[in-house]
C-alpha cells in the first residue's frame, strides 16, 4: 500500500480517471488515508461527497464460510441510471452481467492488496442507452486501517457519441 517508510499513498490515479469527479474522490479518499492506513468508513462524511453521491457504491466485504463476499449496501441515483438496475443488497459474484468475473476479480484484488483500482469497462450492450462505457474507482476503507471491510466506489458513464 505505501512505499518503504513513506506514509503516502504510492498507487497512481490513471490519466483515463481525467474526470473532475474522479479526481475529486480520489484527492478525498487520499486526504482521509493517515499514515498509509486506509480511511475507516466513519472517516467519510456524507455531506462531503453530495454533489457527486448518486455515482457512489459502497460494497460490504462479507465472510461466507471462508470465501470473501461483496455485498452491495448503497446504490447510488446516478449508477441506478447508468445501469438500469437496483443492485442494493445483491451480491457482486451474482450479477448477470458479469459473466466473466471482470467485477468481481477486481474487487477481491482491492480486499486482498488494499489498493484502489481504477478500470474503464463497456457497459453490457443492452445497457448502452446513453452511455457506452463506464469508468470506475474502487477504494478501500478498513475500520483497523489494514483491514479492507468496505470498498467505496464511484461510477462515471461515458456518454455514446453524439451522431
Amino acid at each position: 500500500m505505501t512505499d518503504g517508510g513513506d506514509s503516502s499513498f504510492t498507487y497512481p490515479v490513471p490519466p483515463e480517471a481525467d474526470d473532475d469527479e474522479l479526481r475529486h474522490m480520489w484527492d478525498y479518499w487520499l486526504a482521509r488515508s493517515r499514515d498509509g492506513r486506509l480511511p475507516a468508513r466513519g472517516d467519510i462524511e456524507p455531506l462531503d461527497l453530495r454533489a457527486i453521491m448518486g455515482a457512489l457504491t459502497i460494497l460490504d466485504v462479507i465472510d461466507s464460510g471462508g470465501k470473501q463476499r461483496f455485498q452491495y449496501r448503497l446504490w447510488g441515483t446516478r449508477v441506478l441510471e447508468l445501469f438500469g438496475e437496483e443492485l442494493t443488497g445483491k451480491f457482486a459474484d451474482e450479477l448477470g452481467f458479469d459473466p466473466e468475473g471482470h467485477i468481481q476479480a477486481a474487487l477481491e484484488d482491492v480486499r486482498r492488496t488494499g489498493k484502489p483500482h481504477f478500470w474503464q469497462r463497456p457497459l453490457p450492450p443492452h445497457r448502452q442507452l446513453d452511455h457506452v462505457s463506464y469508468r470506475r474507482l474502487a477504494l478501500p476503507l478498513g475500520d483497523d486501517g489494514e483491514t479492507v471491510d468496505r470498498i467505496l466506489l464511484m461510477m462515471v458513464g461515458d456518454a455514446r457519441p453524439e451522431d
